[in-house]
């Protein structure tokens, strides 16, 4: 289970260009786990990536990472129904089992042309749970990070995400209000 302060990390090359400087900085702040984006849909993300750079500098930092004894879990962004839910799942099982990670969060919200319906969330999960344990990902720890103002999403299917994920990560955003602080 993640313990301390954490950071989730989009675009790594823009956090560090190479491995040793990202963990450096991930040890000076204190963190205790990192969670890096390894899937968009069913991409591999970092997604436009020609000559491997992004996805070496992904996978040293993992390895780097853990060997400073922090913990590191991938995150992925899901759509609704397009593209399917099984392609989405079977793609972070992919990237899980080649980045040797056992803990994901999965990042996902209603999109204007893309809305989850209840039985999405279910194909999404059944899929990815039964992948996972075919792969010999035991126990693996999953997290559902939901937009940041559940109320203007009333009908999105939280309890079909959750019901597999032992943690819920609402994004939360500082916003500057009137010059003020956050």
């Amino acid at each position: 289970m993640l313990r301390g302060k954490g950071y989730f990390i989009w675009q790594i090359e823009n956090c560090a260009s190479d491995a040793a400087t990202l963990v450096s900085r991930a040890v000076d702040a204190g963190l205790g786990h990192v969670i890096i984006k390894i899937a968009d849909g069913s991409n591999i993300y970092p997604m436009n990536d020609p000559d491997g750079s992004r996805e070496k500098l992904t996978a040293e930092s993992i390895k780097g990472l853990r060997n400073a004894g922090i913990e590191v879990w991938g995150w992925q962004f899901v759509y609704g129904a397009n593209p399917g839910p099984e392609d989405q799942a079977k793609r972070l099982v992919q990237r899980m089992h080649a980045l040797g990670l056992e803990g994901v969060c999965i990042s996902t919200q209603h999109l204007a042309n893309n809305r989850w319906t209840a039985e999405n969330a279910q194909v999404y999960m059944d899929t990815l749970v039964n992948m996972l344990a075919r792969a010999g990902i035991g126990n693996p720890q999953l997290a559902l990070s939901s937009y940041r103002i559940p109320s203007q999403q009333p009908d999105f299917p939280f309890d079909d995400f959750m019901l597999f994920c032992q943690v819920a990560m609402p994004e939360c955003y500082w916003i500057a209000k009137n010059g003020g602080d956050p």
